[in-house]
């Protein structure tokens, strides 16, 4: 884990304490989220990992950004507690995150512009439930 101080910048801003912890998240990460927070809210996966939610109690949509921005840009996915999300893959593709999954059965792939790279290649990726607003994580993805 290559933490660096760009990232607790960005903790403060995305909502989240600085007392969250960053955990290694392996490939497929499994995150779980709750109308009190997500479990894991501060994950870091490498390049071309797959990251699905579930949840401990009711539904959930989670989307990139911190809920300020209109519109998401590079995923949405809705879970519960009886069916996870459609798997996430996110993947560095030069200066640039991506993330693919499933729209409708059809595999889309997005570049997300509220990712913020950070100095030793890699990228924040903020996220939040689009019911719970309150609800903020954030997703480190290594080279």
């Amino acid at each position: 884990m290559r933490l660096t101080l760009p990232l607790f910048a960005l903790l403060a801003v995305s909502g989240l304490s600085i007392a969250a912890v960053p955990a290694t998240c392996a490939n497929p990460c499994g995150l779980q989220g709750s109308a009190l927070g997500f479990v894991t809210p501060v994950a870091i996966v490498t390049s071309g990992s797959t990251v699905s939610w579930t949840a401990l109690d009711i539904t959930h949509v989670n989307a990139d950004g911190s809920g300020i921005q209109v519109t998401d840009t590079c995923f949405r996915v809705t879970y519960s507690n009886t069916a996870a999300s459609t798997p996430v893959t996110l993947t560095i593709v030069g200066s640039e995150l991506q993330a693919t999954y499933d729209v409708g059965g059809v595999p889309t792939t997005s570049t997300c512009a509220t990712a913020k790279a950070l100095p030793d290649g890699s990228f924040a990726l903020p996220y939040y439930c689009k019911l719970h607003p309150e609800m903020h994580g954030l997703i480190v993805v290594e080279p």
